[in-house]
């Protein structure tokens, strides 16, 4: 339940020390969108990672070197202090308007566990709203049902809802954690809400969407560049002034 006392958000992040560089942007694009914001916040990066300033650094290097990233999530969280929770990987850059607009959302629509748009830098999307079985990307404005599933990616979810539904930490890397995670909580009568308003990036540039998926392009052959969209640009500019 959220207080007066614990009102916030929580950015849970995890990472295998393999992206420092991109981590870093992760984190000055998270207080880029809160430095307008009276609203109090706080960063938790569980894996391997150096000592950050302002940033609760968990040691988890046997998590990550072994793919338990579920239970890192569970780590990171454990550690939040605030009522909202944003699981990200390390790769996630969050607009500069997120959190505006994810406070705008909120005033005005009830939700559990909420998903925005997750775009490459070239603006294709990236399994940002989508169904398991058959395995797709779906219409912003489809309606949803059982076979919904929230990318582990990026998430945004209740706190008091992961308290007593947490990850399950026996689940590693490519094992399907999140779509595990996005069944057991629609089955416990939570539903995965979506803002197509708002925006998180996945900066790889080693993806790109094929229609309404997104693969990795060394697993298919696929050989193009990445053209950075101007919205992408942009977000890279303002991050790099924080």
């Amino acid at each position: 339940m959220e207080t007066i006392k614990n009102r916030g958000i929580s950015y849970c992040l995890i990472s295998n020390g393999k992206k420092n560089d991109k981590l870093l942007m992760a984190v000055r694009a998270i207080h880029n969108t809160m430095r307008e914001s009276d609203s109090l916040y706080d960063i938790t990066i569980a894996g391997v990672v150096d000592a950050i300033n302002g940033v609760n650094c968990i040691d988890a290097t046997y998590e990550a070197e072994n793919g338990y990233i579920s239970r890192m999530r569970n780590m990171a969280a454990k550690e939040s202090k605030y009522s909202t929770l944003v699981f990200l990987d390390d790769d996630i850059l969050l607009n500069g308007d997120f959190y505006d607009t994810l406070k705008s959302y909120s005033k005005c629509k009830p939700w559990d566990i909420l998903g925005v748009k997750l775009l490459l830098p070239d603006g294709g999307r990236c399994w940002d709203r989508a169904t398991i079985n058959p395995h797709t990307m779906i219409g912003y404005d489809d309606e949803p049902s059982s076979l919904l599933y929230q990318t582990g990616g990026f998430m945004v979810i209740r706190k008091c809802i992961w308290l007593n539904h947490q990850w399950a930490d026996h689940l590693k890397f490519y094992e399907g954690e999140d779509v595990e995670y996005s069944k057991r909580l629609q089955n416990n009568g939570y539903t995965i809400a979506f803002d197509k308003e708002n925006t998180a990036w996945h900066y790889d540039e080693g993806y790109q969407q094929v229609n309404m998926a997104c693969l990795r392009k060394k697993d298919f052959g696929i050989v193009s560049e990445c053209l950075h969209t101007e919205n992408f640009k942009q977000l890279l500019n303002e991050v790099a002034d924080v």
